[in-house]
């Protein structure tokens, strides 16, 4: 689910609702980029129309800022002037943050940090001329300052652009150096003593503890800010092997879970438990959809609000991902929060029937599984193969899903074809799954006598006693209530949905 809360239509009207009372005003493009939650009001810098917007229930309006102002193109006009909140004028007001009594503006273009106070804008720290300089006040330089974080002293965190590094400006106004080592970093959210970063120019999420220099994800191995920036990419799965591209905004939830902006990704990714996954992302093949170019991210309860600087919008959606209900799965079934475990991820989608618990897997709904869970590791990838059988024909909805399982030797075929209607049985399952975990590189190491502790352990096939063995390991597989593993015996939706959940903690 989703709510919109802001939409700049193409005939120049702004729209947008915070509790569902929608309003409209005047307005010429726009590009949103930091954002505030305050009390019951959300601030947001505009970088096109520069100027810091205020949005409530009850109105929208113009916070600091002299709008209407075009130069010779007939775009909106830069400008640096210190002045009441209506007279001021800025070149990029890029994020904003609590500071003092008021407010800090990045103001990217200008190499400057102002300060909104009461009704008027002043030069909290850097001066027009472009450097690294420490210093109080406007005797410090920057070079195109971005991101903003304040920490519960009261003291203000730059993410120093231009200059590859992260600066601190104190109460009294004094800057200095807090952490080197960056390329081009921007994003920036303080939380529960550690300030996080999203440099961008490697691609990566950082987080700083007293200057010291973590990476949380993304990057490459061993490279420092001389190296220059490098290519992104798309990959879900362990933080440790997890990409991203051009990341500019990073938010972190009570739960400790991390939001991304992946900019370049047109992405909202999340960092929770060692593992990396894709929160928001468009539509399929929709270019159109929600996001394209993330940038503020800010946390309000339950929900996160998310600034798109090409989309022109700020939209709203629930932190939690909903499992889907199912009118033939109760709160009472003993596959309950299995089903919901795989309907939220997406693994297992329901029928125009519901969930059918009892209905048998085929063998087209396993190579459709398979294909999907590879999809929460790279959700950029349209999963296609060259593998090809007789009784698949192009129009199937599996088709893709079986072409890339058999090219990938996932789900080859029976000799007579794929076979895509024939039900699985458990050892093929565990096959499957496992030959998914040597292609993904998952955790594979198994006990050799786990297999042996069950009676029925002898009518495991020769070809799938590997992949049994590994399953009972990890415990994927368990016996039924008498102890029995049934390796030949029919697996149901509700048991696969079980399986799947007992994988969780090893997926990649």
């Amino acid at each position: 689910m989703k709510i919109r809360l802001t939409s700049f239509l193409l005939a120049g009207l702004l729209s947008f609702s915070l509790s569902g009372q929608a309003f409209a005003a005047e307005f010429t493009g726009g590009a949103f980029s930091g954002l505030l939650r305050t009390d019951d009001k959300l601030l947001a810098t505009d970088v096109y129309n520069k100027v810091i917007w205020i949005l409530s229930d009850d109105k929208q309006e113009i916070y600091a800022g002299k709008s209407g102002a075009t130069d010779l193109s007939g775009e909106p006009k830069a400008g640096y002037y210190d002045s009441t909140f209506a007279s001021s004028l800025f070149a990029s007001p890029w994020a904003v943050a609590p500071y003092l009594d008021g407010y800090a503006v990045t103001d990217a273009e200008n190499n400057v940090v102002r300060y909104l106070s009461k009704d008027s804008v002043f030069t909290l720290a850097g001066s027009t001329t472009a450097g690294l300089q420490n210093g109080l006040g406007t005797k410090a330089k920057f070079n195109f300052p971005t991101g903003l974080a304040a920490d519960t002293q009261g003291n203000l965190y730059v993410a120093d652009t231009g200059n590859n590094v992260i600066r601190k400006i104190t109460k009294t106004g004094q800057v200095s150096t807090y952490a080197e080592g960056f390329c081009e970093p921007t994003g920036l959210c303080w939380h529960d003593g550690v300030l996080y970063v999203a440099d961008s120019g490697y691609n990566r999420i950082c987080k700083v503890v007293g200057g010291a220099v973590t990476v949380l994800s993304g990057g490459v191995d061993g490279q420092t800010a001389s190296d220059g920036v490098y290519e992104g990419d798309y990959v879900n799965g362990a933080a440790s092997k997890a990409k991203f591209s051009n990341p500019q905004g990073v938010a972190v939830s009570d739960d400790g879970t991390i939001y991304v902006a992946d900019t370049g990704n047109s992405a909202v990714r999340t960092i929770s438990n060692g593992q990396v996954s894709t929160f928001l992302a468009p539509a399929e093949g929709d270019s159109a959809t929600f996001p394209v170019s993330p940038r503020g991210l800010v946390l309000d309860g339950n929900d996160i609000y998310v600034s798109d600087v090409f989309a022109q919008e700020i939209q709203v959606f629930p932190l939690k991902k909903q499992a889907s209900s199912f009118a033939d799965v109760t709160s009472q079934d003993w596959y309950a929060k299995a089903v919901a475990y795989a309907s939220s991820e997406s693994l297992l989608v329901g029928t125009n029937n519901g969930f059918e618990p009892e209905e048998v897997l085929s063998r087209a709904m396993a190579a459709s599984l398979m294909s999907r869970l590879y999809n929460r590791v790279h959700p950029s990838l349209i999963l296609t193969g060259n593998a090809t059988f007789s009784d698949v024909p192009k129009n199937a909805w599996y088709y893709n899903a079986v072409s890339w399982a058999g090219e990938q030797n996932i789900t080859g075929g029976t000799g007579t074809g794929f076979e895509p209607n024939r039900s699985v049985t458990r050892e093929e399952l565990a096959s499957f799954l496992y030959r998914y975990a040597l292609l993904t590189d998952m955790d594979i190491s198994m006990n050799d006598d786990a297999l042996s502790t069950y009676p029925d352990a002898g009518q495991v096939d020769a070809w799938a006693k590997e992949a049994m063995t590994w399953a009972t390991s990890k415990g994927i597989f368990h016996g039924d209530q008498n102890g029995y593993l049934n390796p030949q015996g029919l697996v149901t939706r509700a048991q696969t949905a079980q399986i799947l959940q007992n994988l969780s903690p090893i997926l990649n």
